[in-house]
């Protein structure tokens, strides 16, 4: 393995675990920090897209839940994304599927935990919802990325038998 692959790999695993990590935090801190945090982002997000003088107090909520359901989904979709390349440059001499398997049950892992764990807070609640929406995330992500791969991995193969079709 060249040292531009190696270095490719070990940001790969970098970003990926302190990816998870910040999952695990953001996740697991007690509620209390969680709604400051969070009331914090959402409303300067919601701020910035849309006038929240004039809406009411229902609405604001449920701009609010549209934003967190949002971020949750990007967060984990780039997880998946990380953690889908993360896997095929680590395991790049092992066959595509095996690599996409490994990915799948990896990244569902990480979405089931962090919020199955949740039951086990004091402070935090188990929302299957939730957890639907941090699965959906990291299969955009791995498909997105896994779609690349065995794109890549199909012209090289197809190249390969052209070329050794025209070497005879």
């Amino acid at each position: 393995m060249n040292k531009f692959l190696k270095f490719l790999t070990f940001m790969c695993w970098f970003a990926f675990i302190g990816m998870v990590l910040l999952i695990c935090y953001l996740s697991f801190q007690p509620q209390s920090q969680a709604k400051v945090v969070d009331k914090d982002i959402t409303m300067k997000i919601a701020e910035r897209f849309y006038d929240m003088s004039s809406m009411t107090e229902e609405e604001t909520a449920h701009i609010i839940w549209v934003i967190r359901t949002q971020c949750r989904v990007f967060l984990f979709c780039a997880l998946g994304l990380i953690g889908t390349a993360t896997i095929h440059l680590t395991f790049r001499k092992i066959n595509w599927f095996f690599r996409a398997v490994i990915s799948v049950f990896i990244l569902v892992a990480i979405a089931v935990f962090t919020e199955k764990f949740k039951e086990y807070l004091p402070t935090r609640h188990f929302s299957q919802e939730e957890m639907i929406y941090s699965i959906a995330g990291v299969m955009i992500g791995f498909v997105l990325v896994s779609a690349v791969t065995l794109v890549y991995s199909l012209v090289k193969w197809i190249a390969g038998k052209i070329i050794n079709s025209l070497r005879r």
